[in-house]
Order: structure tokens, then C-alpha cells, then sequence
């Protein structure tokens, strides 16, 4: 039997911009969850891209994650205990660039701990982007019935979709 992506429900910000973005009543009726993004935030600072906090069940402990980034490779284990660490594209970034992004969440109505992969592209065409690759875990057994993105404010047409397998 082919597997198929069914769309669960679709967000997209609004001009007013939006702080947080989930998604709850999630049916265990499928076997994998996917999660595709394209986001982008306000946040000021010294880097083009920025960090957005997600949790499952409005859970925020028990999350851990290992990064792979580039250009030039490298990786940076990170102990990430309130939530899961996503980063996106920010002010510092060439205008209406977003960031693109997909989680994949396999066995998530298990009662097994949760394994997620995060698959990202960040283009910053004036400097440099960032191609990075995370590979996490959410040590809870519970199923994900929700998930939850929160950002200082996403900008406007950032857009989040969930699927299920």
C-alpha cells in the first residue's frame, strides 16, 4: 500500500504578523507527521538567521538535538531541554527571503520516545546561507496530539503546513 501525504491544516501570517503558530487535535489515525515551513521573523541581532522555539503538547522539557550546518560543514551537539530549536530566517536577511523548512516526525502517536529531523535552506544572498540539519529527540511517550512554533513575531506570508502519513 503507497504511503500519501494528507494535508492536516495549513497556517499563514497575516500583515499583523504572528507570535505563535499551532496546530492541537492532531488524529493518531496517521503513521508519520511532516511538517513543511516557510517562515521568516523580525528578530534584530548580529546574525541573518535566528531561532524560533517549538514543543509538542505544549511540553517544554525533554527535548535534545544535534546540529549539522554549512558552508563549510562543522556541527554543534546542543542540550535543548525547554524545546526544540528551529532557525530561520531574520531582519538581518535579504529582503523577503524565507526560510525553508521540513520536520519529519516518524511513529509520533507511538509510546516510544519521539525522533524528529529537521531539513533547512536559508539563503542570505548578500553574505552567505545556511544549509542545517537536525536530528532530535522528544524523551516523552506520549503521543503529539499538538505542536507548537513561537517567534518573537513571524512576518507576514510566513506559511506552516501539516501533513500526515
Amino acid at each position: 500500500m503507497a504511503n500519501t501525504m494528507t494535508k492536516i491544516a495549513s497556517y499563514t501570517v497575516s500583515s499583523g504578523g504572528a507570535t505563535s503558530i499551532s496546530f492541537s487535535s492532531i488524529p493518531s489515525t496517521y503513521t508519520d507527521l511532516v511538517v513543511k515551513m516557510s517562515v521568516r521573523n523580525n528578530i534584530n541581532g548580529g546574525s541573518p538567521w535566528n531561532d524560533i522555539n517549538g514543543t509538542f503538547n505544549s511540553i517544554g522539557t525533554g527535548y535534545s538535538q544535534v546540529f549539522a550546518y554549512g558552508p563549510g560543514g562543522g556541527g554543534v551537539a546542543g542540550a535543548t531541554d525547554s524545546y526544540l530549536d528551529i532557525r530561520i530566517s531574520g531582519s538581518l536577511s535579504t529582503s523577503n527571503i524565507f526560510s525553508n523548512i521540513e520536520m519529519y516526525i516518524p511513529n509520533y502517536s507511538g509510546s516510544n520516545y519521539k525522533s524528529y529531523f529537521i531539513d533547512q535552506i536559508d539563503e542570505n544572498t548578500t553574505s552567505t546561507f545556511l544549509g542545517l540539519m537536525t536530528s532530535g529527540l522528544w524523551s516523552n511517550t506520549s503521543s503529539i496530539s499538538s505542536i507548537q512554533f513561537s517567534s518573537t513575531t513571524f512576518l507576514q506570508y510566513s506559511e506552516i503546513t501539516l501533513y500526515g502519513i
